[in-house]
């Protein structure tokens, strides 16, 4: 009789604790720049939150309004939710790690090494194969779209629900047990309250049902289903309870095309190896799922996984794709792969050994493109935190109420997020202070105009360098108005421009004789103000200055105005004027049809449409 290998009895043995070991293991190689991540995105938002939060709570020592106002609504979006278990996970963390990054990415890997275990425990319970089981679990440990579902904090709720459905199905295949009912109605319930991809779990029970149980029977089947149905009626029936509805739903304005959705999952499926797709990859990814399902069809727990991957995704289909909505539906992917490689042409007598070799080939690439996808999340932190670093060395204190405003911040590093929200700024500014009065915001282009200039600071980041816009500072600060009875804002050019700028064809510029001297070389010559907070109301008139020597004449001048919702200036609110080019001394007066309630924020003049020599003497606004 041909003895047994005393390591094969073992591992036949402790296989569980084998694979455990080995999921731990791949996932500290492939998150090991994790452990170095700091803050990051929407990092923090949420630990900004829970901070000012606690500081608030602390001094007044109400306590209890926290529970309900940072489990029933989103902190970015302001949506009406129900995420109690994912958002008190993350007050436990805060109490235990406050800003310390490291203690909630740990529990973050636990949870994914939870999932992946429990994942193995779901494949066992459906091949009731040792080595497919140990493959799914260890496949979806290494999977590498997972980076955003593990590396980003507030992603927890992704995890939390995936693990809490695993949970549901092991118990609900070990049904009817009492205990395993039990358990599965409480973490059903418990999945429910972390995100809202549980809500199509009982369809997951149907579908299961459908490959495993079909001749039960469908009084039989309904019976088994109906307290799932009844725990998701009664979450629905809270749901408009608390909020008058199923609470706020994000704007399908905003959500993705139909090919948009369909290439973008099918990508992240596919991941590593599209890290883009084009329409004719996703057919062929497509086509391959399909001959999957035809040809394994057979083996219940590859057709299971294999229909999982999509069910999932029916929550988000209001949204574009993220790779975090990907992490339940990647639970089926990593059945079905394991499934597959087990024993993937059963025919041929290789087979098996051939599965191996392709399963271990695929864990490496796993690994690998896993590790270097954390890079990117690990270095696009260290991105923020020079920035906010550099911020600090710029202004090392700020007033309370400031309000800072960043052009050119990077949304994204590669593929992983920086400052993605204008949110995300606003709490590491007021983090990196520690002051919760302070407002930050991202912008394409400067404002014209902001309330309290004195406590305005702008920032500008270029070539990983940030600068701070001094000169706009001071020039919102300079904003002239006509309040506090000022009768008018008068531009003299005695000594400088004073603020005005030459835009467009202009040449010779020059200070000169107490006038500002210029040559327009074209037919479009523009000068530009400086800013200024004039209210339509207030404004009289503009009144200009000025000698204009050309070999034409009349010469037609331009005013354009633009008010603080405006990016830029618009052919439709511009005035025109006649300029008489005989080298004299003249007064030009122009009325503005300005609505009473328009904020003008700056002029344009252009000053002629030829050639010209030009002396500007002096330009007024006329205040009312």
């Amino acid at each position: 009789m041909k003895s047994i290998h005393p390591f094969k009895l073992f591992i036949d043995e402790y296989w569980l604790a084998a694979t455990c070991a080995v999921i731990v293991i791949l996932i500290a190689i492939g998150y090991a720049p994790i452990f170095q991540k700091q803050f990051l995105q929407e990092d923090f938002v949420q630990v900004g939150i829970r901070h000012f939060d606690a500081n608030a709570a602390a001094q007044s020592g109400e306590w209890l309004p926290l529970a309900w106002k940072w489990g029933f609504r989103a902190p970015v979006t302001q949506r009406a939710v129900i995420r109690v278990v994912r958002d008190w996970t993350l007050w436990l963390d805060y109490f235990a790690w406050h800003l310390q990054p490291l203690g909630y990415h740990l529990t973050n890997l636990l949870l994914h090494v939870l999932t992946s275990f429990a994942v193995t425990l779901l494949a066992w319970r459906l091949s009731k194969a040792k080595l497919t089981a140990a493959l799914a679990g260890i496949f979806f440990a290494v999977f590498s779209i997972h980076p955003e579902a593990v590396a980003d904090i507030p992603s927890r709720g992704h995890q939390l629900a995936a693990l809490l459905m695993t949970l549901t199905l092991i118990f609900y295949t070990r049904l009817p047990a009492r205990a395993a009912r039990v358990s599965g109605y409480v973490s059903f319930a418990l999945a429910l309250l972390a995100v809202e991809t549980a809500l199509i779990l009982p369809l997951l029970l149907v579908v299961y049902d459908l490959i495993y149980h079909r001749a039960d029977g469908f009084k039989t089947l309904a019976k088994r289903q109906a307290p799932f149905w009844a725990i998701l009626g009664a979450y629905a029936s809270l749901r408009v309870i608390l909020f008058g509805g199923g609470g706020g739903t994000p704007s399908f304005d905003a959500a993705a095309s139909i090919l948009f959705f369909w290439s973008g999952y099918t990508q992240y499926a596919a991941d590593p190896f599209f890290t883009d797709i084009v329409l004719s990859q996703t057919l062929g990814v497509n086509a391959l799922y399909l001959l999957w399902l035809i040809a394994y069809r057979k083996r219940r727990h590859v057709l299971f996984g294999l229909l999982w991957m999509p069910i999932p995704l029916l929550v988000a289909l209001a949204f574009p794709p993220q790779e975090r909505y990907f992490y339940a539906p990647s639970i089926g992917l990593a059945l079905a792969l394991a499934g597959i490689l087990t024993d993937p042409l059963p025919r041929w007598k290789y087979s098996r050994a051939f599965g191996a070799a392709a399963a271990t080939v695929l864990i490496l690439i796993y690994t690998a493109a896993l590790y270097r996808l954390n890079e990117n999340w690990r270095n696009a932190s260290y991105l923020a935190q020079n920035i906010l670093a550099q911020v600090k060395t710029l202004q090392p204190t700020l007033p309370d109420d400031a309000n800072l405003v960043f052009v050119g911040l990077p949304a994204r590093a590669r593929r992983a997020p920086v400052f993605s929200d204008p949110l995300n700024i606003q709490y590491a500014i007021a983090l990196t202070y520690n002051n919760p009065t302070l407002r930050a915001t991202t912008a394409d282009a400067f404002p014209p105009f902001m309330q309290n200039p004195e406590r305005a600071f702008l920032f500008e980041y270029d070539a990983r360098a940030l600068t701070e816009r001094v000169d706009l500072e001071n020039q919102l600060r300079q904003n002239l108005t006509c309040a506090d009875d000022a009768r008018e804002i008068v531009w003299n050019f005695d000594a400088d421009a004073q603020g005005w700028s030459a835009w467009n064809e202009i040449a010779n510029s020059k200070i000169d004789a107490g006038a500002w001297r210029l040559d327009t070389t074209g037919s479009d010559p523009i000068l530009g103000s400086p800013l200024v907070n004039v209210r339509g109301a207030q404004l009289g008139a503009i009144q200009i200055k000025m000698r204009a020597r050309a070999s034409q004449s009349p010469l037609k001048g331009e005013i354009y105005w633009r008010t603080r919702d405006m990016a830029d200036f618009s052919p439709a609110r511009v005035a025109s004027f006649d300029i008489i080019a005989d080298g004299l001394l003249r007064d030009y007066e122009i009325v503005l049809p300005i609505p009473r309630d328009d904020i003008v924020a700056q002029l344009r003049f252009d000053p002629a449409d030829a050639p010209a020599q030009l002396a500007v003497d002096s330009i007024t606004i006329v205040c009312k």
